[in-house]
């Protein structure tokens, strides 16, 4: 179903717009992920078991497509999928099953129509959840099994630093110092108070000025790390923030 007057009132999308689902495949629950118009569902095989799916849209749910994500041992285990994105074209997806030994963490960089394995957290067993830092590109956090902890990532997977050593579930994260998860197997919800995530870019200040109807932004930044430029974005009225410009 969709919605355009902020669920007031619901249309079904139609089944021809919809791939044919396997048998007996559900949403994988910590999975959904949403950016602009594009949104990204995992399903879980189930009786037979197989390889789990992920439905996208860039539509806002109007039309859909598929993809089948190949993982190991998928005929006799059930795998959930974990799934953040930051943008419509860089996300990570998590992988767990009940007789997992080492989590499976995967990258896309072209809005899910391939994806490759990257690094994974030294202390994560099982990868249960992933939620993506707002306002910090390449920004993550990966929740692990009981005893794993949670870990983070600043440079999108490359490396990952250990965030504390608790049991929880489907972590989300407001900012670098606002964040929330499950714990386990209370199932309470926790709140985050540690010390704020390092930020990859420390700014000191960021100016714009209009002349000649141009508008020149100018900043400072104190410490960087793996920084490989900023990005710069631009937003008309009330539409959505598009990137016009790239400084390194």
């Amino acid at each position: 179903y969709t919605t355009s007057d902020d669920g007031l009132n619901w249309n079904r999308v139609p089944d021809s717009n919809i791939p044919v689902a396997n048998t007996n495949a559900f949403v994988s629950f910590p999975g959904m992920s949403a950016f602009g118009n594009s949104i990204w569902v995992p399903t879980v095989a189930n009786s037979p078991l197989g390889n789990p799916r992920i439905y996208k849209s860039t539509d806002k749910g109007l039309t859909w497509s598929v993809k089948e994500i190949v993982l190991p041992n998928a005929s006799t285990h059930q795998y959930w999928l974990g799934l953040a994105f930051e943008n419509e074209t860089t996300g990570i997806l998590t992988t767990a099953h009940s007789s997992s030994t080492e989590a499976i963490i995967k990258k896309t960089t072209d809005g899910g129509n391939n994806w490759f394995d990257i690094t994974k957290p030294v202390n994560i067993i099982t990868a249960n959840s992933i939620c993506n830092i707002p306002g910090i590109a390449g920004g993550y956090v990966v929740a692990g099994d009981v005893n794993d902890g949670t870990a983070y990532t600043l440079d999108g997977g490359n490396s990952w630093s250990q965030l504390d050593n608790k049991a929880n579930f489907l972590p989300h994260f407001h900012s670098a110092t606002d964040g929330w998860s499950i714990e386990y197997p209370s199932r309470r919800i926790d709140k985050y108070i540690g010390p704020p995530i390092p930020l990859p870019v420390e700014l000191i200040s960021f100016t714009a000025q209009l002349q000649d109807q141009k508008v020149f932004l100018y900043w400072t930044t104190a410490t960087e790390l793996n920084n490989n430029g900023f990005e710069i974005q631009r937003r008309i009225a009330e539409s959505e923030f598009a990137t016009i410009g790239f400084v390194k």
